[in-house]
């Protein structure tokens, strides 16, 4: 991303939140359509390239609320699905963990923690409060669905970088394009450009 958020070494997106894209992530958000994750999360893991070389992967956690009315975090599928193309591309086993926690922030009347949705980019920009689950490796990728304004992933990368991680990299299914008006369906978290494998880092 350009510029990149604040701790990463690197990120990317597989392409744009338009299009054919919003209606694949929320299909999985909100309608449950799982089918395409595997191959997802294969497109990431060549994304990634040696990013994901003796890496940990985790995801952005999604907001309780959404969590439990979805039944799922589709972070945590599209993580555990890039975790298992990179094993097989690699020929090592890459973990996927829960690294990271998503503590309440901005509680309001219902009393739980809501997510970006519906939020207003400046809102955004105030992120979610994100802490470590545990010390974490050298190497972290962090998986995202929907990249906006790239505060969600800097603080994922202060926290991974709180409990000992040296190098933080992320992977995102699409990024919001400058300047585009955010539907009130999504919950997109993250930047807006992307740095691919290989770049300098910062």
């Amino acid at each position: 991303m350009e510029p990149l958020p604040n701790g990463l070494d690197g990120a990317a997106a597989l392409c744009r939140y338009e299009g054919i894209a919003t209606g694949l992530v929320t299909s999985l958000k909100f309608r449950h359509h799982r089918d395409a994750v595997g191959a997802i999360g294969a497109a990431l893991a060549v994304m990634g390239g040696p990013w994901l070389e003796q890496a940990t992967i985790c995801w952005v956690p999604a907001a309780p609320a959404n969590r439990a009315r979805r039944g799922f975090d589709q972070g945590e599928l599209l993580a555990t699905a890039t975790a298992r193309a990179a094993s097989d591309r690699l020929g090592q086993r890459i973990p996927s963990r829960a690294l990271l926690r998503r503590e309440p922030s901005d509680l309001g009347e219902s009393g739980q923690t809501p997510g970006q949705t519906g939020r207003t980019r400046v809102e955004r920009l105030v992120g979610p409060v994100l802490r470590p689950t545990m010390a974490v490796p050298h190497r972290v990728v962090v998986i995202d669905d929907v990249t906006t304004t790239g505060t969600s992933l800097e603080r994922a990368a202060m926290a991974l970088r709180s409990a000992g991680a040296g190098e933080v990299y992320a992977l995102c299914v699409a990024a919001t394009p400058v300047g585009a008006t955010v539907s009130r369906v999504d919950d997109a978290d993250d930047g807006d450009r992307a740095r691919r494998p290989g770049s300098p880092h910062r």
